[in-house]
């Protein structure tokens, strides 16, 4: 998430700090274990605006930066995402 994002002060989220966000997320099928969040997260949040990606690379953060989503990634991507705050989802 960018700095200046409301939620960049938390040291952790939780998937209810995740609702009413824009979020960018891997597409369903591609990834695997993304999926199982992905479905845990439109049960518990069905209101989250979710914004596919198909390849993850620095064109997505990229993108993310300027449209002021927030960037669900596996965490061994974290390195990728500077100047991205990454914070952990319970």
């Amino acid at each position: 998430m960018p700095a200046s994002h409301p939620l960049a002060k938390k040291k952790q989220l939780s998937l209810q700090d995740l609702a009413a966000q824009d979020l960018e997320i891997v597409a369903p099928s591609i990834a695997g274990s993304e999926d199982v969040m992905l479905s845990k997260l439109l049960n518990v949040r069905p209101a989250v605006k979710l914004h596919y990606y198909s390849v993850f690379n620095k064109a997505v953060v990229n993108q993310a930066q300027l449209t002021k989503h927030l960037l669900l990634i596996p965490e061994a991507y974290s390195e990728l995402c500077h100047p991205y705050i990454v914070k952990p989802v319970s």
